[in-house]
């Protein structure tokens, strides 16, 4: 018998420097809560997410309160691909507005424009390849900022090396004041997908890499510190989380 739900569910669960952190096995989001973050990541304006609510509930399996796809996001690479990528940003600001606070989500471009919310900082590169997606904060031009890059993908193995790229991209930019590169806190997302029927993808796995400390202050001639923070499926310490592809119970 299908299931009427909207709040959905991922595996979960934490290693800090290689370490098991007792944490909670799953995180859940509505659907609800998921388009209205791709509403504003698409529009950058608040708009009703209705439509977009019903448009991704009916492309998910009703059978489960897991978050797992009915089909493949595509049929080709290139499509699949792209999509995984967008409901990967969709996911993770949903995410981290959520958990973390975050309503304000400014685009990084690829020219490294001046902040259109804090005039007084500006980006710098810092490293070859892509760039992060957002610098992020709890309002526009609020005292505290951070770096954010999303992942989405379908790798049987789970999320860890889309999440060791998303790690690399949100270290390519310093936030400057004048001659100051600010500490900031970085935060890379990555989202396994799980696909109905689909053996090496039964299980949604979402991982994160959680800043150290630091929060927009002054920092010279220096760099921030991160710390690793993985969120897969709840394992005891001695097991590797990627190793396994569990489910939430329905």
């Amino acid at each position: 018998m299908a299931l009427i739900v909207s709040t959905r569910y991922f595996n979960h669960a934490y290693f800090e420097d290689g370490l098991y952190q007792p944490g909670p096995s799953t995180v859940s989001l509505t659907t609800m809560e998921i388009a209205e973050a791709a509403m504003r990541e698409i529009v950058q304006l608040d708009l009703s997410a209705s439509p977009f609510d019903i448009f991704m509930t009916d492309l998910l399996d009703p059978h489960t309160s897991s978050f797992r796809w009915i089909a493949q996001l595509g049929q080709i690479r290139e499509t699949r691909t792209a999509l995984s990528g967008l409901f990967g940003r969709f996911i993770a600001r949903a995410y981290l507005t959520r958990y973390a606070g975050f309503h304000h989500f400014e685009p990084i471009r690829g020219d490294l424009s001046a902040l259109n919310a804090w005039p007084d900082l500006s980006l710098h590169r810092d490293g070859v390849g892509d760039l992060p997606d957002w610098i992020v904060s709890t309002a526009s031009g609020s005292g505290t900022v951070a770096v954010a890059e999303a992942k989405g993908s379908h790798n049987a193995a789970g999320p860890r090396a889309a999440l060791d790229k998303a790690r690399e991209q949100a270290r390519r930019v310093k936030i400057m004041a004048g001659a100051d590169e600010l500490e900031v806190k970085r935060f890379a997302i990555a989202t396994r997908w799980a696909v109905a029927g689909t053996p090496s993808c039964k299980g949604p796995i979402f991982g994160s890499m959680i800043p150290g400390t630091g929060s927009a202050r002054r920092r010279p001639k220096s760099r921030p510190q991160c710390s690793v923070v993985l969120g897969l499926a709840t394992l005891p310490p001695w097991r590797r989380a990627w190793d396994m592809d569990t489910a939430p119970s329905s």
